[in-house]
């Protein structure tokens, strides 16, 4: 797994806060979300002090996307376990259902109201992209350039209007 860093940018003697398999630290800076095996932690991104703990995944987690607001965290998983916690309260919102693989990457847009997230599948890596207040799918994008969509990296625009998707080599 990786590790958690703690000190400033241009010091030279930063120190482990914690041994992770993905973080992701909330734009507003005041939590880091740390994935190590199936428990999904957030830390003080100080000191590295535990906050909240939420289980649910059943296998790894592999990636972390805080909304800008940091009310709330995507997370998924080396299975199909895909959810969106609320992180003020903490606690588990839901679990998106019919994900039929592992997850790959997710966005969350800048007003908070849609993540999109990329998982395998026989179509590609195609891009499911869901309602935050209800994880309703929206929208479905499976076909790429090529007939098939490979969206390795997901990001929107700043008025959440555009979603880009890249495969490593073109943006779509």
């Amino acid at each position: 797994g990786g590790q958690l860093w703690s000190g400033e940018v241009d010091s030279l003697e930063p120190k482990v806060i914690s041994t992770c398999r993905c973080a992701q630290l909330a734009i507003s800076n005041q939590w880091i979300a740390r994935g190590e095996n199936t428990r999904l932690q957030i830390l003080d991104p100080l000191n590295g002090t535990l906050r909240s703990s939420f289980q649910g995944h059943t296998h790894y987690i592999r990636m972390l996307e805080f909304s800008t607001d940091g009310s709330f965290l995507a997370s998924g998983s080396r299975n199909t376990d895909f959810w969106l916690w609320s992180l003020d309260p903490p606690q588990g919102v839901m679990k998106v259902q019919d994900v039929p693989s592992r997850v790959v990457s997710a966005a969350v847009s800048p007003d908070a109201s849609l993540v999109a997230f990329s998982y395998r599948s026989e179509e590609g890596i195609p891009i499911r992209v869901l309602d935050v207040s209800s994880a309703r799918t929206l929208a479905l994008i499976i076909d790429g350039e090529n007939g098939k969509l490979a969206a390795e990296s997901l990001a929107f625009s700043p008025d959440s209007r555009i979603l880009a998707a890249s495969d490593g080599s073109a943006i779509y």
